[in-house]
């Protein structure tokens, strides 16, 4: 099979895998919400954010270092998956140490014991980073998204069926444990046939792989601080009930759209990988990623700070109407950062994470202190237009980054990243308009919901049909791609991946 036709089915199944993936998970958090405290809530984005955090130490970027060298003999294979469960034991043994501090700080002795219940994902999850390295390198998607789609489901039944039954954070946390365990056993039995872990390791074979991966790996880190900067400046500075809403806030808003450019990114990267010593087609692929990501998720946003009150009321319950100006502002956030999220696999492509992993450091630097100013100084909503004056420097950052390092022109550097708001403004226009009618009329808010999500939808829908052929053809070949998969999906045309 082709690369393009690879690249067909691989966009195709992680699309399919992150839009019902964010079905189930907007599903999870507004039934948890329902179920569960602002506090219980709250402790859980703590929690989560922590062991998220050394997860990404635990994995050491292994898997993208394997997509990225694209050939590994299965002994130096072996001796990656080895290395990887060393330092994730390691980091669960640092956890469970420095899980009273982690109280400390959010000041919760609840949040510490939980933090320490979660180390045995540190255990768990290494041998999972080779299996799926392996299976991205050879674009085998679908089993990689089967999978992925299997720890959604998992965790948001399971933690569902714990909230109901009043085990609270305790009951949500153990469920992602559950969840991590069926998702490492799903990757390592969907990869035997390109790899089976075998009782061999030289730390010599690994020297290759972690030049690359711990560049990826500290990248990752930087930015993954600098992101959750805002969760861990609420829930120190406030409360973990503030944290709670936050947290609901940041989902929709920024979590939301950098899933969905997962169809993009985890496709990009390694097709991306294979034209990397051809600086044209490299330039010509980014922009086309970048303006992918603008138009998916530009409407969208912009759709739900138009329908900012009726979205809460309706999804989380009017007890969260308080979240709403976090929610709104966070959209814009979030398309600032929708738009940059592609770097990093760009970046990856290019073999320049030595260059992104410094830049990313003097943004996060700077990020870190502009939350903490902002946060300090107007609480909850202060941290949001934190988010969002970064989120406008990182789009600044990432222009120069494109230009001279990439080899983008100016030009394809700014249409790429604003493309998305010439989508938005008329979906934002609509969706306020009918928002605002519906509220006054006494809609109920689910039928309000519904209405303004079907004209957003219909007025972009149209936008795609009218607006130049130059502005709509990066996001009409994500919907090709799609279209081509499921069609010779329906005529029983499987292929080989």
């Amino acid at each position: 099979m082709s690369l393009t036709s690879k690249s067909i089915r691989g966009s195709a199944w992680i699309g399919i895998a992150v839009v019902l993936g964010a079905i189930v998970q907007i599903v999870q958090l507004a039934v948890l919400a329902r179920l569960l405290t602002p506090h219980d809530l709250g402790v859980v984005a703590a929690v989560l954010v922590i062991t998220a955090f050394a997860d990404l130490i635990a994995t050491m970027g292994i898997s993208n270092s394997i997509i990225q060298r694209q050939t590994a003999t299965a002994s130096e294979l072996s001796s990656l998956s080895w290395l990887n469960v060393m330092v994730g034991v390691l980091v669960a043994i640092l956890t469970l140490l420095t899980s009273p501090l982690v109280g400390l700080f959010f000041r919760d002795p609840q949040i510490a014991t939980l933090t320490a219940l979660l180390a045995v994902v540190f255990v768990v999850s290494p041998f999972a980073q080779v299996p799926r390295g392996v299976l991205e390198r050879d674009l085998r998607f679908r089993s990689v998204a089967l999978t992925e789609l299997a720890f959604t489901l998992a965790y948001a039944v399971l933690s569902i069926l714990a909230a109901y039954f009043d085990a609270g954070a305790f009951g949500v946390l153990v469920s992602y444990v559950f969840a991590v365990i069926i998702r490492s056993a799903c990757l390592v039995l969907l990869a035997r046939s390109a790899f089976r872990l075998e009782f061999h390791f030289k730390f010599a074979e690994t020297r290759r792989f972690l030049s690359f991966g711990v560049f990826q790996s500290l990248d990752s880190l930087i930015s993954f601080a600098s992101a959750n900067a805002g969760t861990l400046v609420v829930g120190r500075v406030v409360s973990p009930s503030a944290l709670g809403g936050y947290n609901l806030a940041t989902t929709y808003a920024v979590n939301f759209p950098a899933r969905v450019n997962t169809i993009l990114t985890r496709v990009a990267f390694p097709v991306l990988s294979q034209v990397q010593n051809s600086r044209t087609r490299l330039a010509a692929g980014s922009a086309s990623v970048i303006s992918a990501a603008a138009i998916l998720n530009g409407p969208i946003l912009f759709g739900l700070i138009a329908a900012g009150p009726t979205f809460v009321v309706a999804v989380f319950g009017s007890s969260w109407l308080w979240v709403t100006p976090v929610l709104q502002v966070l959209a814009l956030a979030g398309y600032t950062r929708a738009v940059g999220n592609p770097m990093g696999a760009i970046l990856m492509a290019a073999d320049r994470m030595k260059l992104g992993a410094l830049v990313n450091l003097v943004k996060s630097i700077v990020s870190i202190a502009i939350i903490v100013v902002f946060g300090l100084s107007w609480s909850t909503i202060g941290v949001a237009y934190g988010m969002f004056v970064v989120g406008l420097a990182g789009m600044l950052v990432n222009y120069f980054l494109l230009v001279y390092t990439i080899g983008l022109s100016p030009r394809s550097a700014i249409t790429s990243n604003l493309v998305g708001v010439l989508f938005s403004l008329p979906v934002f226009v609509v969706v306020w308009a009918i928002s605002a009618f519906g509220n006054l009329a006494g809609l109920s808010v689910y039928l309000n919901l519904a209405i303004c999500v079907s004209a957003g939808a219909i007025v972009f829908v149209l936008l795609l049909a009218l607006v130049p052929s130059v502005l709509r053809e990066p996001f009409q070949g994500v919907l090709i791609s799609l279209w081509v998969f499921a069609s010779r999906r329906w005529r029983g045309d499987r292929g080989r991946a």
